[in-house]
């Protein structure tokens, strides 16, 4: 698996550099718990898949290489090698730094982020007011639209709504409708 997210490199003085324009790019080996399923694939654990989503995320725009390696967190040799850590792991072998703890994986990765200058996690203004709006008009709705029903004693379809909670309803429908633009 981690053969297919490297990139062409070359080893200079102790460094890792790309063959095509010589920048350095630090390699990042990420240790995830494997999947009950097959042991080739991330399992279920939010972090191991947050943490490779956002290195992914610097290794498509070039910025590191990125190997990551499903283990089995009860094989022997995991337990051996690891002495009890937990996934996710991660080891910068040029800094010959291990990383064991969510807070210091986050943070590694985020200083190589503003590092580079990348807006890994800064948010998007304009989707935050997309997203805020959208929340808001849909909890009008569903409010409006449970305590008329609950009026009623039923659940009543939407050609029978009022105005007032139909247009409610078409503005959540037209957000949904330009979410991309």
């Amino acid at each position: 698996m981690a053969d297919d997210y490297q990139v062409s490199q070359q080893y200079e003085n102790g460094h890792h550099h790309d063959s095509e324009n010589g920048t350095y790019k630090p390699l990042l080996e990420l240790y995830v718990k494997a999947s009950g399923i097959d042991s080739k694939r991330i399992g279920a654990c939010l972090f191991c898949q947050e943490f490779w989503m956002e290195l992914y995320a610097l290794y498509e725009i070039g910025l590191v290489r990125v190997e990551v390696k499903t283990v089995n967190i009860n094989s022997e040799a995991f337990k051996r090698n690891f002495l009890g850590a937990q996934p996710p792991i991660m080891i910068e072998q040029e800094k010959n730094a291990t990383y064991t703890d969510n807070r210091e994986i986050e943070g590694r990765i985020f200083h190589l982020a503003k590092e580079f200058q990348v807006p890994l996690f800064e948010k998007d203004q304009v989707v935050e007011k997309k997203i805020e709006s959208l929340y808001r008009n849909f909890k009008l709705f569903v409010r409006a639209k449970a305590e008329y029903d609950k009026e009623k004693a039923q659940s009543t379809s939407m050609d029978d709504l009022p105005a007032q909670i139909k247009s409610t309803y078409n503005k959540v429908v037209e957000q949904l409708a330009t979410i991309d633009q």
